[in-house]
């Protein structure tokens, strides 16, 4: 199964106990983030367990499900090749290419491993996901140039 996504930019915020949907990729780029509750992420051939705080990424050529151990506070960030380059005019255009999400989100490395981050990293990233769940009940997320930066601090950490 492939989900397509039309819209450039949609944000998910959810809890679940059991995952709503079987193993399927996208035509999308998506980031999960895990803001409470533990299971296992299917991700291709790998297996990664996961807990609160845990950040995954997820392109239009992975496959995955979570195997949901104890109910699970979900927020997905999903954009397609469009957010980015709609909005480099935020870039100056060197700063961007050496920090390209779409490249990113395509190292194959960065999947086949946990995402590992310092403290205070931790705890940026988990402030910064919850300014981009409250900034998601404005109109027009998709040009914001807020919730841009927001985005791509994410890829900083």
């Amino acid at each position: 199964m492939k989900k397509v996504q039309f819209e450039q930019l949609v944000i998910h915020d959810f809890k679940e106990k059991t995952f709503h949907l079987p193993m399927h990729g996208h035509t999308y780029y998506e980031l999960v983030y895990i803001r409470n509750g533990s299971g296992i992420h299917l991700l291709n051939n790998s297996r990664l367990p996961y807990q609160k705080g845990d950040l995954f990424i997820i392109g239009p050529e992975d496959e995955h499900y979570f195997e949901i151990a104890r109910n699970t506070h979900f927020t997905f960030i999903k954009f397609t090749h469009d957010y980015f380059a709609g909005n480099n005019i935020y870039c100056q255009a060197d700063a961007f290419i050496s920090l390209n999400p779409e490249s990113i989100m395509k190292n194959k490395l960065l999947k086949e491993i946990k995402l590992q981050m310092d403290e205070p990293s931790l705890s940026i990233l988990k402030n910064t996901i919850e300014n981009i769940v409250n900034y998601n009940s404005n109109k027009d997320i998709g040009r914001s140039p807020l919730l841009f930066y927001q985005i791509l601090s994410v890829f900083g950490l």
